[in-house]
């Protein structure tokens, strides 16, 4: 299956590198949280879990005396979950039919999904795929706390998990792959991983600093390269994106669409 990864023309160029007469191109994973940017509400897929969470207890066959439903999820004052010192980097890809619309000046670069488990698995990276039946999350979740809710003690000052617990990873799946029905038509995929702080990259982006995380893949992965919008409505930025496509050693004939044969 082929995923479209989309990526701006300047940045593209600007990612191809060159090592030991190979190519590749710097992809960049964004912290999911950083992105969301503050703390309510809470990303969907957090949302599904405290959902959840309410509909096991609602399940249970004596009351609840003290319902775990408001229980943080993040650490005091922080954009990063509790449980171990994690971000959860990611980047977004999108089947051949997607309705997802990029911006102008993108590149969708035609990526074959087998390289990319291949080279996630050597990577310590994981491809998954977005789901979107809030439904069927929800009734997946309740499965989940049948082991993972006894293990979870919440109070007014204290929130922990007794050995053996996976709840935490439970949060990072939704995190991940939780979306809402109304993006279905997107049919987004994400290459994801866990990373320490410490091992992050940091920028300003001139209001603010922002963690990333880059990983290269083989220019040799990339099966077709499409221009957005259409080549045909920008003559010059096609003719010259030709150009540079075949300065940093590619060639345009057997990659861009509109020069194939």
């Amino acid at each position: 299956m082929i995923l479209k990864c989309p990526i701006s023309i300047p940045a593209f160029l600007s990612a191809l590198k060159q090592e030991e007469g190979k190519i590749f191109f710097d992809l960049v994973l964004t912290d999911l949280l950083w992105e969301h940017g503050v703390l309510e509400p809470e990303p969907f897929g957090l949302q599904l879990v405290r959902k959840s969470i309410g509909g096991y207890e609602q399940k249970l066959p004596a009351p609840v005396v003290s319902s775990k439903v408001n229980m943080p999820f993040f650490r005091e004052n922080q954009l990063r979950l509790i449980g171990p010192e994690l971000i959860p980097f990611a980047c977004s890809l999108f089947e051949e039919t997607t309705t997802y619309v990029p911006s102008e000046n993108t590149l969708w670069l035609y990526l074959d999904s087998e390289d990319l488990i291949d080279w996630c698995l050597g990577e310590n990276l994981s491809l998954v795929r977005c789901k979107y039946s809030e439904n069927e999350w929800t009734a997946s979740l309740i499965s989940q706390l049948k082991q993972e809710y006894d293990k979870i003690f919440f109070d007014d000052e204290h929130t922990g998990f007794l050995p053996g617990s996976h709840f935490v990873s439970v949060l990072y799946r939704a995190l991940f792959e939780g979306r809402p029905d109304l993006e279905q038509g997107n049919k987004e995929w994400r290459i994801t991983t866990l990373v320490a702080p410490a091992d992050a990259d940091y920028a300003w982006n001139g209001t603010s600093l922002k963690p990333y995380k880059t990983v290269q893949i083989p220019v040799d992965f990339v099966r077709q390269i499409e221009m957005y919008p259409d080549y045909r409505n920008d003559p010059a930025l096609y003719t010259a994106l030709i150009g540079a496509l075949k300065k940093v050693g590619l060639t345009p004939e057997s990659l861009l669409i509109g020069l194939m044969e």
